[in-house]
């Protein structure tokens, strides 16, 4: 399992909050498959939310922050990475690949959220 798929998993209050539409990424801890949710799949997958772990988009990420928590800069205007502030305008930028950014932007709105911060020694969310 990929790091970022652990963490999706683990954050219980993530998939707590998660609606399923059209789209959507999630793995079937029934069928061991990934799959992008269609619109005839949403009845059965609401019924069933607890056999399915969503992996929220970029997109998602940041659209579930608070407001004004983040700023984000797309590649097409830095090149090959994406370029973040996370403490809007104190000019503090990070740079991150596309995978990367998925995984701070997990962990950004974890603490953001419900105060919890990922230990990787434990493989886990915690509140410190």
């Amino acid at each position: 399992m990929d790091q970022y798929t652990k963490m999706c998993s683990k954050l219980k209050e993530l998939q707590g909050e998660w609606e399923p539409t059209k789209g959507d990424w999630v793995y079937s801890v029934v069928d061991f498959d990934v799959i992008c949710i269609a619109d005839i799949q949403i009845p059965a997958i609401k019924k069933f939310i607890k056999d399915f772990i969503w992996f929220p988009t970029l997109e998602q990420l940041v659209g579930m922050m608070p407001k004004g928590y983040i700023k984000i800069c797309s590649p097409t205007i830095h090149g090959t990475y994406w370029t973040v502030d996370f403490t809007m305008g104190a000019n503090t930028w990070n740079s991150f690949t596309h995978t990367e950014l998925k995984i701070v932007m997990l962990q950004a709105l974890a603490w953001a959220r419900w105060g919890k911060k990922w230990d990787k020694e434990k493989g886990e969310w915690i509140k410190p």
